[in-house]
């Protein structure tokens, strides 16, 4: 894979606020990593009676999916919850091509404290005033570090203008932190700061990979075909050096709440542990 940075890549990064960075990763291991998502969702498929085989190809991803989100939309979305987990996934973001550019970019020394975040987008795959992509927002208030956070953003498939896009404004940057108004997911930018018609949409092919500054402006591309699926990840890498960063001693807004009464009654006897522990391998 190509890893060399060159000084045209920064410099159109400081110019725009995005990169698309063209076959960093390998597009084999993009594709082991699909087979997997399939795996996690085979699993609850079988479990719920359905006869399904783990599928190789992109479209019998798709297919399966849509199988399950038919059959049981909770188990559907905890399989969604669960492949953002994946080690494979996680790993992906931590890729050694994925590093350099993020130290290129200007990060110093990259932290990475929150997960990696798993995007679908289908019209085959919507809930009734469900998620179906993010609107109008900038990525620095999920996490308030450092300045000079930078996204990476990883599409699972060929994405085109006509299958959900990640749409940008190029330059938007450097207006810095804009104010808007704060949703479950995101801080939605008042309408009035942007104007429509200056988003760009990023096409991207497996493989590739999209740096974003943590300031500029983007959105989930509403244009897609009927039947068509856009799936991706993306992840926030931030520089432990810099200054404001340190100043306010490293700031966390994100946390994990642990439950600690036992989900399950009765669960698990000494016997299912042993059974699990002591599986043929």
């Amino acid at each position: 894979m190509n890893c060399v940075i060159s000084p045209s890549a920064t410099q159109e990064y400081r110019r725009d606020g995005y990169y698309l960075a063209r076959n960093l990763l390998s597009p084999e291991r993009i594709c082991l990593l699909r087979q997997e998502m399939a795996l996690v969702l085979t699993q609850q498929l079988r479990f719920l009676g359905q006869d399904s085989e783990p599928c190789r190809e992109q479209d019998g991803l798709f297919q399966v999916m849509k199988r399950l989100f038919h059959c049981d939309r909770k188990r559907y979305l905890a399989s969604l919850r669960l492949i953002a987990k994946l080690c494979s996934l996680q790993t992906l973001m931590l890729d050694p091509a994925i590093i350099r550019f993020v130290v290129a970019l200007g990060l110093e020394l990259p932290v990475m404290q929150a997960r990696p975040v798993f995007h679908v987008m289908s019209h085959a795959l919507t809930f009734d005033d469900g998620y179906f992509g993010f609107g109008v927002h900038q990525d620095w208030p999920a996490l308030q570090s450092s300045l000079d956070m930078v996204t990476a953003w990883v599409p699972f498939v060929d994405v085109s203008r006509d299958l959900f896009p990640l749409e940008v404004i190029p330059g938007s940057h450097v207006h810095g932190l804009l104010p808007g108004k704060a949703g479950d997911h995101i801080l939605e930018i008042d309408p009035a700061r942007y104007c429509s018609a200056d988003f760009v949409a990023v096409e991207a092919r497996q493989g590739d990979v999209v740096f974003m500054s943590a300031f500029t402006l983007h959105r989930s591309g509403q244009q897609g075909l009927t039947d068509g699926m856009r799936l991706a990840a993306s992840c926030r890498y931030e520089n432990a050096m810099e200054k404001h960063f340190v100043a306010h001693a490293f700031p966390f807004c994100q946390h994990t709440v642990v439950i600690r009464e036992l989900l399950f009654d009765n669960f698990p006897t000494a016997q299912q542990v042993a059974d699990a522990c002591n599986k043929p391998l």
